[in-house]
């Protein structure tokens, strides 16, 4: 909420405010970023977000991240979090580069330095001229059948690959296994104790501003 009040409300009041000045001192329409507050929900509310929200939103998201109802949110990596994600969007940005005996090498980043990553093998499709992904940030989805990662796309906006520590997470998300069927149904059961509803309903005056988008 502090967000909201501290942040997002002064700056639509002030873009209101500019809209109508002939000569405004600042033009919120050639602003680089925007600024969105992240939404919270509770736990009965996985549902409707998987299936009807995250089609409908208007940039690219990969899943869903659980915590605590008390915890408070920590940035990055944390053991007290479940992060999800539907596997075909589970992917791992990778420095990619060409050896000199033709032999496809794949990065990650280790604190400051690339790390090889032996062992891991690229799949890219029939006829792709690696040479000209050579040197390039590359992201790629794991396919278990496959036994390898799946080339995705070039990114372009990137020049570092990611951490090592994404790349750890994302094959144990993967050997789990937790697809949107299994999660969704232990959800429900969760959802359907009486000690749940009993939360949900001690809790309530907390989430009145919960499912009001912005």
């Amino acid at each position: 909420m502090l967000i909201e009040e501290e942040v997002i409300r002064p700056r639509n009041f002030e873009r209101e405010i500019l809209y109508t000045c002939e000569n405004p001192h600042y033009q919120y329409g050639l602003e680089p970023f925007e600024v969105r507050r992240k939404d919270f929900y509770v736990l009965s509310e996985a549902s409707k977000l998987i299936k009807d929200l995250m089609p409908s939103l208007p940039h690219s998201i990969d899943g869903l991240i659980f915590q605590a109802w008390n915890a408070t949110y920590v940035p990055r990596e944390h053991d007290g979090r479940l992060k999800w994600k539907h596997p075909r969007k589970n992917t791992v940005d990778f420095l990619f580069e060409v050896g000199v005996d033709g032999s496809s090498l794949l990065y990650l980043q280790e604190q400051e330095n690339k790390k090889l990553i032996e062992g891991c093998r690229v799949i890219f499709k029939d006829g792709t001229d690696l040479s000209l992904s050579s040197g390039r940030i590359i992201e790629c989805s794991w396919n278990s059948h496959e036994d390898g990662w799946i080339f995705v796309r070039i990114q372009t906006d990137k020049s570092n690959p990611d951490y090592i520590s994404v790349y750890e997470e994302a094959k144990h998300t993967t050997e789990d296994n937790l697809t949107e069927g299994i999660l969704l149904d232990e959800i429900d059961k969760v959802a359907s104790l009486p000690i749940y509803a009993d939360w949900l309903k001690y809790h309530n005056g907390s989430f009145r501003n919960v499912w009001r988008r912005q």
